[in-house]
């Protein structure tokens, strides 16, 4: 996994086309469907401007490994309109929103992983691990990036806006890989 962050000037430019994107409305077109081993949300993005959020899920086969090349999805989960409603991700905001890629790998151990980036932000690799409750044998998935200098379990990430368009800051917020504090990673624009 990369630990390097991108140049702030770099999250910042796409930080703004990802506000420019999001502002049009959630798509018309049907949203991803989701089977009983999935994990419909490992992590989101929010923004000050509203409640909708975009969620990002993963498709897992029946041993909660990953399901398929490209097993996870995002979507829009419409809050504004109620806590069901959810959209596709519409190609205009693919550049915002969209997955830049995504590799499934295993470990020696034989545990699954999936390496994933955003394209606004594809400097910044996040990478998915589901596994097996071992007490409801349910899939579940957790997401983990590197954040504020350690590994960390990624949340959510937050936008703050100000005035037409304008990124004031974002916010990646988590709980460390070790301790599970919380640790959030704040990146203002130039």
């Amino acid at each position: 996994m990369s630990h390097r962050a991108p140049p702030r000037s770099l999250l910042h430019a796409a930080l703004v086309a990802a506000l420019v994107a999001g502002l049009a409305a959630p798509a018309l077109a049907d949203p991803p469907t989701f089977g009983r081993t999935d994990v419909r949300s490992v992590f989101f993005i929010g923004k000050s401007q509203n409640r909708n959020q975009v969620h990002y899920g993963i498709r897992l086969d029946a041993q909660c490994a990953p399901a398929g090349a490209a097993p996870v999805v995002g979507y829009w989960k419409n809050l504004e309109q109620g806590p069901n409603a959810v959209s596709a991700i519409r190609r205009s905001e693919e550049r915002a929103y969209g997955i830049a890629f995504q590799r499934t790998g295993q470990r020696p151990d034989g545990s699954w992983f999936v390496r994933v980036a955003l394209r606004a932000v594809s400097a910044r690799e996040i990478r998915i691990v589901p596994s097996r409750d071992p007490q409801t044998g349910r899939c579940f998935a957790i997401a983990q990036m590197s954040m504020a200098h350690t590994i960390a379990r990624l949340d959510s990430v937050f936008v703050q806006i100000s005035g037409p368009l304008q990124v004031e800051w974002i916010e990646l917020r988590g709980r460390r890989a070790r301790g599970g504090e919380p640790v959030t990673e704040r990146v203002a624009p130039r």
